[in-house]
């Protein structure tokens, strides 16, 4: 019962790469999975969650706003769904104006957080993004993958497939890698292209996507040989952090 985690560049190619990994190895795909646990959990749409998916944070006020008013008739907030400590009304919301919510961000990733572990717990399973390899950083058994190329190549891939044009193809990979960089240095204060966070790194403009896939697949039953015990290690260390 292996978990991996894949951090990808946009336009480097990791979606067919995932599929061959997840088909090898018969494990299921979280990608948008996330977010329907999230609305899930706070009981908002999935597409005001979508919102404010790890490349966009517009709108996460108005999300936690109408999280907050369901919740009101209990006399408490809950930080998900996932555990039972409740928050006291009031103590998410440090000003009604115009200056950033720092602590409505906090909340709303630490149900993200929650939802990355309760889907890990599982096992037989592929995270892909919202920050997977950090949430499951100390989870024994966990392979983290990040799937890379260059600027040139991955705008080359996504101007075919989006059918833009070069400047406007180069400047929506410069945009998404701005913005998923962002997402991590804010919510683990981490640098995504830290090799050290990952136990492999693929660079896919000199990597076909089969042998990437196969490299994958084989690092994951590889970690997984000595470990015969890794599925009951990663639920002793998920209830441990339960329960603390």
């Amino acid at each position: 019962m292996g978990v991996i985690t894949i951090s990808r560049q946009f336009g480097s190619g990791a979606a067919d790469i995932v599929e061959r990994v997840a088909e090898e190895l018969r494990y299921d795909v979280v990608d948008k999975q996330i977010i329907s646990e999230v609305a899930r959990a706070t009981g908002v749409p999935e597409d005001r969650v979508s919102e404010v998916d790890e490349q966009d944070e517009t709108g996460l006020r108005g999300i936690l706003e109408r999280w907050f008013e369901a919740a009101a008739a209990t006399g408490a907030y809950r930080a998900s769904g996932f555990g039972d400590a409740a928050i006291p009304p009031g103590a998410l919301i440090d000003d009604v104006g115009e200056t950033t919510h720092v602590l409505d961000r906090e909340v709303y990733h630490e149900v993200v957080r929650q939802a990355v572990r309760k889907l890990a717990e599982r096992g037989d399973v592929i995270i892909v993004g919202r920050g997977g390899m950090m949430v499951l950083q100390d989870v024994p058994g966990v392979l983290r993958v990040r799937i890379t190329a260059s600027e040139q190549s991955r705008a080359e891939r996504a101007g075919a497939l989006e059918g833009l044009a070069a400047r406007e193809a180069l400047q929506l990979v410069r945009d998404s890698d701005r913005r998923r960089a962002a997402f991590i240095a804010r919510n683990y204060h981490a640098d995504w292209e830290d090799a050290s966070l990952y136990h492999l790194v693929i660079n896919t403009e000199i990597v076909p996507s089969s042998t990437a896939a196969k490299v994958i697949a084989a690092a994951a039953k590889d970690l997984a040989k000595p470990q015969a015990g890794a599925a009951r290690i990663r639920k002793r260390w998920f209830r441990r952090r339960t329960e603390s």
